[in-house]
């Protein structure tokens, strides 16, 4: 092939074969730094001589790539990892994708005109070979190192499909925690909260059968298709309205003419029953006994 080199500094460029060399010469060894193949045109650079794409940059030790905007002070190292992952590395510390000045390790920006809309800023696609089932989704996994110098999964959000007919697809959103399993020195990832895509949200419970659902275990409760909050649990089931010493704790029970209401001064320690009419009793009513034997029964 034809040489142009330079005694001088040990470089040549020359073609072989119809491939195109541009040689560097060390201590008597020849090393390619860059190299260009006839047949589709690829570049190699750091000595491989068979690119697989239009440019193949070849470092096993350091990043093969760097985007400087100031020489070795400012810019961007891209490196692919022996594991083939791609490291990304900048000066600044931060990845900015539509800004100049993120503030996070990732910072995606977008302005637009739609002043009133909510624009996507990050899509988590799943696809499968096999044929889609109830539980298929995407999810983001948080992790941190705990005392031991050991990376736990500490917890998760994921988007899922409870049922994957096409044209009547149901979907979810689920929240994850979880404590130490000392057997296996991990945290296992439970399910805590779930919304479906009726908008019912679960807390203990997957299959939530009001707007909140919080559970702790079976009662056995009938279900009214009015319930709004259902507290349930397989024994004692509390909902506590906590206020200071100083106030009251109220429930109330509204309409457009009105409210009637529960509510208990904590500063008087009186408790009142209040309604705009006739407050109805199913059973007797004790005063100062608990087994009373009449529709009213007064002890005192």
């Amino acid at each position: 092939g034809s040489w142009l080199s330079d005694t001088y500094t040990d470089w040549a460029i020359y073609d072989s074969g119809g491939n195109l060399y541009f040689d560097h010469f060390v201590s008597g060894n020849t090393a390619t730094a860059l190299f260009m193949r006839s047949s589709d045109r690829n570049v190699g650079i750091g000595g491989t001589t068979g690119p697989d794409r239009k440019l193949d940059v070849l470092d096993a030790s350091y990043p093969q790539m760097r985007l400087s905007q100031a020489d070795n002070t400012v810019y961007t190292d891209f490196q692919t990892t022996s594991s083939g992952h791609l490291y990304i590395n900048p000066s600044g510390g931060n990845v900015g994708i539509g800004t100049t000045s993120p503030i996070t390790k990732l910072h995606a920006n977008v302005s637009n005109m739609f002043n009133t809309s909510i624009t996507d800023l990050l899509t988590l696609d799943k696809y499968t070979n096999n044929t889609p089932g109830a539980g298929i989704g995407s999810s983001l996994l948080f992790r941190a190192q705990d005392n031991n110098s050991q990376i736990e999964n500490i917890s998760r959000i994921s988007g899922l499909l409870t049922t994957t007919t096409n044209g009547s697809e149901a979907s979810a959103l689920t929240f994850y925690t979880g404590v130490g399993n000392s057997s296996t020195g991990n945290i296992d990832l439970i399910e805590r909260i779930r919304i479906t895509g009726a908008g019912n949200v679960g807390i203990g419970t997957t299959a939530p059968q009001a707007l909140l659902h919080a559970y702790k275990g079976a009662s056995s409760t009938i279900i009214s298709s009015n319930d709004v909050i259902i507290a349930e649990n397989n024994g004692g089931a509390n909902i506590r309205i906590g206020t200071p010493n100083t106030a009251t704790g109220t429930l109330s029970f509204s309409d457009s003419a009105g409210s009637g209401y529960l509510s208990y001064n904590h500063n008087t320690d009186l408790m009142t029953l209040s309604s705009l009419g006739n407050i109805y009793m199913a059973s007797n009513v004790g005063i100062g006994t608990t087994a009373p034997n009449n529709t009213l029964h007064v002890v005192g």
